[in-house]
């Protein structure tokens, strides 16, 4: 794995966060264009400054092998910021146009964890994902406003 490619331009700046977004109101170009810049350098790990820096990863292969070695490639300390509970679900892709948010809730397991005034109230404040008490399989779920539909699962947390 070649992990010298620091110097990929346009990942020395990369918010995962906040992407730059295209005229049609996706990152998809900006996306594709790191994509494009690392095969046409041969680098497909980068560092990026931003959030106190971290390492960014483009290439299938090299992903594929972090992926399966997560004790040479693991983190003692986080290394992304804490989100609010608001900021989590926008990375999880955020909720559709038929979103009811008032009754956006959060599961662990079969029970209902959180939901109502109170994740309100924690997304009002910006509790972070860690003030929750949230553990990896929780589940956020944004229900549809039509009367029996559900989007499903757009956040779990990991």
């Amino acid at each position: 794995m070649n992990t010298s490619s620091t110097d990929i331009d346009q990942l020395r700046n990369f918010d995962h966060l906040r992407p730059q977004l295209g005229r049609d109101g996706t990152p998809c170009a900006y996306y594709e264009a790191l994509r494009d810049e690392a095969i046409a350098r041969q680098r497909h790990i980068g560092w990026s400054e931003v959030h106190g820096g971290f390492w960014a990863v483009l290439g299938y292969d090299e992903y594929s092998e972090i992926a399966r070695n997560p004790t040479a490639f693991s983190n003692t300390e986080p290394t992304f910021p804490r989100y609010g509970t608001g900021e989590a679900l926008m990375i999880a892709g955020g909720p559709s146009p038929n979103a009811n948010l008032d009754e956006v809730r959060i599961d662990r397991g079969t029970v209902r964890f959180l939901e109502g005034d109170a994740l309100q109230e924690a997304m009002r404040n910006g509790l972070t994902l860690d003030q929750l008490n949230l553990q990896a399989g929780d589940q956020i779920v944004v229900p549809e406003r039509r009367t029996g539909g559900f989007l499903g699962t757009i956040g779990l947390v990991t």
